[in-house]
């Protein structure tokens, strides 16, 4: 059973650690030569360098995940301020 609330190491890193860690790497790495190895594999073809690139050129596409119930749900009292209009899908009938 996983148990809520603080915990030591938990929760987002700061930006001063996120920042070290991008200074090191850059120290070691260049970052002119990691994009034209990126280039070259994008018009090779390779389709996971091709996603990694539209990812942060345009921006990853919103995932749409559909919600589906098989019980009746009794909605607490203050949904209905939400005022967000519910359409409950006709019931199908088992075959």
């Amino acid at each position: 059973m996983s148990r809520g609330g603080a915990r030591a190491g938990a929760g987002r890193k700061p930006k001063a650690e996120k920042d070290k860690l991008i200074e090191s790497l850059d120290a070691v790495i260049n970052q002119e030569e990691v994009l034209k190895h990126l280039a070259k594999l994008v018009q090779q073809g390779e389709f996971r360098a091709i996603k990694l690139w539209l990812e942060y050129r345009y921006g990853k596409p919103t995932d749409h995940v559909e919600h589906t119930h098989t019980e009746d749900i009794e909605m607490p009292p203050w949904v209905k301020t939400l005022q967000i209009e519910y359409v409950d899908p006709e019931p199908t009938t088992p075959p």
